[in-house]
């Protein structure tokens, strides 16, 4: 009980609580000694600290694209329209030239964490144009990494460069947004688009639909109201497809009404 009370109470060197993650250590760390001696002892059990998930704003995505230059703002960029883990950008599991097919404006991306065979993700005309510009500057072929280095050089470089960009704006809220909330940006984003939580585990690549499921809380606040709009031609119900409307029926009179959130 004394050792019980000990870890639950332990802090760290500069006075904070431990996390429940260290706390797990030191029970796990006692336990053996407590088996090396024949000492019965029944382990607490300490879950990982939960992060809550805050997905910056549009407006704060376009801020930060805009905001750092060069290849940075391109994987960034890359980070909010695809959702890609900063290893599925770069690193051995990073994108390739033959990754990306610029005529469709799609990246076939190399799933991390043993997760399935994820589908073609959409990309702007935009993004598709500078990674373009990026492969033809340095003359690369089709087996070549686009962006080299160890993924956790991404997080490095973006860091310095957010709380460059916070300090230049004047805006501290922007040194909050973590590099992997832009996968919750584009996670969340999905589901709001396509209102099915198993589909967005297949274009994400989670391994369980309780992780997709996490982020539908964030879509709780949301005011339900919708953009409608009906069309009888083929061509424009392309349009709005594109532009993340959702079909939702045929009419008697032959209109397809589709909707997305406002």
């Amino acid at each position: 009980q004394e050792v019980e009370l000990a870890i639950a109470r332990y802090k760290c060197l500069n006075g904070q609580p431990a996390s429940n993650a260290y706390k797990a250590k030191l029970c796990d760390a006692y336990q053996h000694f407590c088996k090396f001696n024949q000492v019965i002892w029944e382990k607490p059990i300490y879950r990982p600290d939960e992060k809550g998930i805050q997905p910056p704003t549009d407006e704060q995505c376009k801020i930060l694209i805009g905001g750092i230059k060069g290849e940075l703002s391109i994987k960034i960029q890359l980070s909010a329209e695809t959702g890609l883990r900063p290893c599925e950008i770069m690193g051995k599991k990073g994108l390739r030239v033959k990754d990306i097919h610029t005529e469709q404006h799609t990246i076939t991306a190399i799933s991390a964490k043993g997760c399935n065979a994820r589908p073609a993700l959409k990309i702007s005309e935009e993004l598709t144009a500078r990674i373009k510009t990026l492969i033809a500057q340095r003359s690369l072929q089709a087996n070549d990494l686009i962006f080299t280095g160890h993924e956790n050089r991404y997080g490095e470089h973006y860091r310095r460069a957010r709380n460059k960009l916070s300090n230049k704006l004047e805006m501290p809220e922007l040194r909050t947004i973590r590099l992997y909330d832009l996968r919750h940006y584009y996670v969340t984003k999905q589901l709001k688009r396509i209102q099915n939580a198993e589909f967005v585990r297949q274009i994400v690549g989670h391994k369980r639909l309780n992780t997709t499921q996490r982020y539908m809380h964030l879509l709780a606040n949301t005011s339900g109201e919708w953009i409608v709009e009906g069309t009888n031609d083929k061509e424009r119900a392309k349009q709005l497809l594109g532009a993340d409307f959702v079909y939702q029926l045929t009419t008697p009179d032959g209109t397809m009404l589709f909707r997305k959130p406002k």
